[in-house]
């Protein structure tokens, strides 16, 4: 593994050059989508922290329940990612239509029921966080989810379209739309959290509706994109693609499925081990908050890097080249730790202006610094984990992926936290040497399966069984 990692093969036809070139066309975009995502989300933070800790406290766990919902339609649309990129390699461009087709339709059925369900019911996905003996941080949490969740529909099927572009290796038009859709985010949080432009001062409420209306803006013109005559992903309204497709629907929910249960029991998990951390106090939950939050730049290298390592790995084990999917998968882990090690100076270096950009109250600021320091060390191993969970979902085998997501983080993290801040008294600290051990767990079992290289026979199987399958239909 240490020879491939610091002397590896090319094969003919491929350069170090060729490689990197074609990682970094995928990782740039992708890099500056979540880097916009992550200064809107900063935003909102910023502008809620102006109003106080409770309601600071309240956004944070509100998005928890948020990204709980949000992961399981990413989840699901990983199917979709992995079935284009598939057929994007083999060249089987006919399949692409039919695969984001039945994406769609999955997740607007799903998201009609979520947004329906949870909005009337908003409250109960609350209970979790232990507010009741803080009503004014469960006033502000219920707020602001209601709102989310009353919009939630153009949120969940916009990820759909980026799964999909993102297969095909364009990156490009999900930085387009969310660009868009996150200026329009600050701005509108700007008139409505502080009431500008003779608006009322809307608070919590104004900070919910400016995200909604950003992620309406962002699936409008994700429609426009992958719907306009001659796109890449052979879309038409007029096609009938929208006919339900055995073959095609059990091979989205063959691989999506897994990925749900897994991104469902992960924020489990999270949410589990949120509670153990909010039941610290206020300020300490915003403590929290601020570094999860400061913590999403290392997020926003080890997704960018897994979507290049999830749509070049899948589109090479589809072109029936398993030592490229390694290869590649190689590179972008090689990419991602060097700029792991960047963050790694930053947070440790730079923890006290970043945490003053949210608070100015001492305790905040003195305990943040050091989370900020048990950020850094986990670094190497969230981008072992990103870029190695990513490629092996493009290669179908989410079923694994999830198998060490739960043992890692379901029920390494929430068990380890309780045990750390209930039984050894640890405060927050402990909570958080809880999390580093987790993603160090999650790391060496992902790179296990990968170098167990199982993962190459799974999508030759699922091929004889499309292709027996299509030959009984036809008969």
């Amino acid at each position: 593994m240490l020879k491939q990692f610091f002397c590896p093969v090319f094969p003919e036809g491929h350069s170090r050059k060729s490689v990197y070139s074609r990682i970094w066309k995928i990782y740039y975009p992708a890099a500056m989508e979540f880097a916009l995502l992550q200064l809107v989300s900063m935003f909102d933070q910023i502008q809620v922290g102006g109003i106080g800790a409770a309601a600071l406290a309240a956004v944070g766990i509100a998005n928890q329940v948020k990204m709980v919902l949000v992961t399981v339609f990413i989840s699901v649309n990983i199917g979709v990612t992995a079935l284009v990129a598939h057929s994007s390699g083999a060249g089987e461009h006919d399949r692409i239509p039919k695969a984001v087709s039945h994406g769609l339709m999955l997740t607007l059925v799903m998201a009609l029921a979520v947004s329906v369900i949870g909005f009337f019911t908003g409250d109960l996905l609350l209970v979790p966080f232990g507010l009741s003996d803080d009503p004014v941080t469960m006033q502000y949490a219920s707020q602001y989810l209601k709102i989310i969740l009353a919009g939630f529909i153009p949120l969940a099927l916009t990820t759909t379209y980026t799964a999909a572009l993102r297969a095909i290796g364009n990156t490009k038009a999900p930085l387009l739309y969310n660009f868009v859709a996150n200026v329009l985010n600050i701005l509108f949080n700007w008139i409505l959290i502080n009431g500008k432009l003779g608006l009322p001062a809307m608070g919590v409420r104004g900070a919910a509706i400016a995200t909604v209306i950003g992620q309406l803006v962002a699936f409008l013109i994700g429609t426009y994109i992958c719907f306009r005559r001659g796109n890449a992903l052979g879309m038409n309204f007029t096609k009938p693609v929208w006919n339900p497709e055995k073959t095609t629907a059990k091979d989205t929910l063959r691989i999506g499925f897994p990925a749900m249960l897994e991104q469902v029991f992960r924020r489990l998990g999270i949410t589990a081990y949120t509670a153990v951390v909010s039941a610290l106090g206020t300020n300490l939950y915003a403590t929290h908050v601020i570094c999860i939050n400061i913590q999403q730049l290392t997020g926003m290298n080890g997704q960018s890097s897994s979507v290049a390592a999830t749509t070049l790995a899948g589109q090479s084990l589809g072109a029936k080249r398993p030592d490229l999917s390694e290869l590649y998968t190689t590179s972008c882990v090689k990419m991602c730790l060097w700029i792991s090690f960047v963050l790694m100076a930053v947070y440790t270096f730079f923890g006290t202006f970043l945490i003053g950009l949210y608070s100015d109250v001492p305790e905040i600021i003195s305990t943040g610094i050091v989370l900020l320091r048990i950020i850094s060390v986990m670094q190497p191993f969230t981008a072992f984990q990103y870029v190695y969970s990513g490629a092996l979902r493009g290669m179908g085998d989410t079923k694994h992926v999830a198998i060490c997501s739960m043992a890692g983080q379901m029920i390494g993290r929430p068990v380890l936290a309780f045990l750390a801040v209930r039984v050894f008294g640890l405060g927050i600290y402990g909570a958080w040497y809880a999390h580093c051990f987790s993603e160090i767990v999650y790391a060496v079992l992902l790179i296990m399966r990968f170098r167990s290289g199982k993962w190459k026979s799974g999508w030759r199987r699922a091929g004889k069984d499309i292709a027996v399958e299509e030959a009984v239909q036809t008969v």
